[in-house]
């Protein structure tokens, strides 16, 4: 089969995932030079023809059966039995999920990893926010404080934030 928006060895490779039983990461690696992980979702394909021969690409793995359900036409749908209808829905989720697993597999290969700037607590820096904290609010709720005692604590508790 030819394709006019999409690369024919991706296509190949796209195909050879889904006849492949143990979704090999090499294949997944081959194809990422050659087409975006954006191609596999509808919304950022590049265009509606490049997603659709994704698909069509994506069904030459399928068997012959499932191959020939999908090829019915809109009027022929009427003539199917429950049976033959149920199988062609399944044909189709088979489609999307092929496309989304492949699509995940490509963008965990294709998409920068992006530091968030958020970073986890040490424990010590847990306890010492910790331990501040508490001994501000009990200050806060004391009845009759000594003022030099609190300016002494407060400054104490300041120096240790700052050990943050």
């Amino acid at each position: 089969m030819s394709y006019l928006h999409i690369n024919n060895e991706a296509a190949a490779i796209i195909t050879d995932l889904g006849k492949n039983a143990n979704k090999t990461e090499s294949l997944v690696a081959k194809l990422s030079k050659h087409i975006s992980y954006l191609e596999f979702k509808k919304d950022t394909a590049s265009s509606i023809d490049s997603f659709e021969e994704v698909k069509l690409a994506i069904v030459a793995s399928f068997d012959k059966r499932e191959r020939g359900l999908l090829a019915y036409t809109k009027g022929e749908l009427r003539t199917m039995n429950d049976g033959m209808r149920a199988d062609r829905k399944k044909a189709q989720q088979k489609i999307g999920s092929r496309c989304a697993d492949i699509r995940i597999a490509l963008e965990k290969l294709q998409k920068p990893k992006s530091d968030s700037g958020r970073k986890a607590k040490t424990l010590r820096e847990w306890l010492i926010a910790e331990i501040c904290d508490k001994a501000e609010k009990k200050i806060a709720n004391a009845d009759n404080p000594n003022i030099k005692s609190v300016k002494a604590t407060v400054d104490a508790l300041k120096a240790l934030r700052a050990t943050l």
